[in-house]
């Protein structure tokens, strides 16, 4: 069980979290599992009565979190509640750590109610995806890039096996696989020696396994492009570099900047031509997935300008490949780069999931190491990051010409 003690904040977060090795067979039941487990316990059997009960407990919540990263799947759920050091109630930890062991482990065979309702949550949200355009672009994206590699598919599973689950098959999967994950146990916030005391039953339930790395060998030999349309005033354009430069690569900095620096934030490159100089765009935005070796930039723009900013984007990046930043830029994208740092110290939110990726990849930096990789980054390791990049993957879903609002 890993403490993390500040007194800048008023609540405590427990983080638990389950890790397996990615198998996409197993996608549909862990997004059940997730639904299912905060649902109800063996002491408190309905929605209703464990929502009184997380109220009593002046307004705990739960929110849980599906996803893969690197080798692994990750559930995580944190429970966020008042400082019991500031409240006088001698059964509150008592009662909470109870909620966490029913909820988790030694569960019985799971109320067929229950199985149901999750079920039909989860034919919704796949069946609904459309409706939600930019998340199902997104996802098409990732299907597009990465083909039948479990990195390609949906984090909820199919509508083919979400129809065809069963209460069983789901329960059995809890039992003889979810229960046999890596958990680990994160608590934060202004930690006194009762609640550690209290918590410490917790730490039986944690275990340890070896997961092997998943191999991805695939990438796209020569571009591949797709466009997709529906009903919609407005077009997603995504562009998908190949930059395989992983958490503990001496490059891994310089990627973040080149990040920064392509759409990264709003001074970046293509965040500025295509919002502020030819007026084209309504969002800019790029993302380096390091755990993915993938650098994903998005422009969201009307229908009718669509082509100009698909050759505006390509002309654009291939020119930076070639010729870099400059000086003043460079620094900003820096500069900013620092601020988003701090400013992510500020939110207890933060705090776990940092610790938890340093724990899984094997690496731990202070502060002040971070800021001083930032500050040794020069153009020349900017260059070597943009050589190493190579455009496999367009998708652009947009609206027909003839869309009428």
């Amino acid at each position: 069980m890993i403490f993390l003690p500040t007194k800048q904040y008023q609540a405590i977060h427990i983080s638990v979290y389950f890790v397996s090795k990615i198998e996409s067979d197993a996608f549909l039941y862990r997004f059940l599992l997730a639904r299912i487990l905060t649902s109800y316990t063996e002491t408190y059997m309905s929605k209703q009565l464990l929502s009184k009960k997380l109220n009593a407990l002046y307004g705990m919540f739960i929110t849980n979190h599906v996803f893969v990263l690197k080798d692994y799947h990750i559930m995580r759920f944190n429970f966020v509640f008042p400082n019991p050091s500031l409240i006088s109630d001698d059964a509150m930890l008592d009662d909470i750590v109870q909620i966490i062991k029913e909820m988790f482990f030694d569960r019985k065979p799971f109320l067929a109610s229950v199985f149901e309702e999750a079920k039909r949550y989860t034919i919704n949200e796949i069946q609904s995806k459309k409706d939600h355009k930019f998340a199902y672009a997104k996802e098409q994206l990732i299907k597009y890039i990465y083909l039948n590699h479990p990195y390609g598919k949906s984090i909820t599973g199919t509508l083919e096996e979400a129809l065809d689950v069963s209460l069983t098959e789901t329960y059995d999967y809890y039992l003889n696989y979810f229960l046999n994950d890596t958990i680990k146990f994160y608590v934060s916030g202004d930690i006194h020696q009762e609640l550690k005391d209290k918590l410490s039953v917790l730490k039986s339930y944690e275990q340890e396994n070896v997961i092997e790395p998943l191999e991805f060998n695939h990438v796209h030999k020569t571009i591949q492009n797709y466009t997709e349309t529906l009903p919609m005033g407005q077009a997603y354009i995504f562009f998908a570099y190949h930059l395989n430069v992983d958490r503990k690569d001496p490059l891994y900095t310089a990627a973040l900047i080149v990040n920064m620096l392509i759409g990264g934030y709003p001074e970046s490159m293509l965040y500025k031509l295509l919002r502020e100089t030819y007026y084209l765009a309504y969002d800019v935005d790029s993302k380096f997935e390091y755990d993915k070796s993938y650098l994903i930039i998005y422009a969201g723009v009307n229908i009718e300008s669509k082509d100009l900013a698909y050759n505006i984007i390509v002309e654009t990046i291939n020119n930076f490949m070639f010729d870099g930043p400059v000086s003043d830029q460079l620094k900003e994208a820096k500069d900013y780069l620092k601020n988003e740092i701090y400013s992510s110290l500020d939110f207890q939110d933060s705090m776990i999931p940092r610790q938890f990726s340093a724990d899984l990849f094997g690496y731990e930096e202070t502060l002040d190491e971070i800021m001083k990789k930032i500050d040794a980054v020069f153009n020349e390791d900017i260059m070597k990051v943009l050589t190493m990049m190579t455009l496999t993957t367009t998708y652009t879903l947009s609206g027909g010409e003839d869309y009428e609002v």
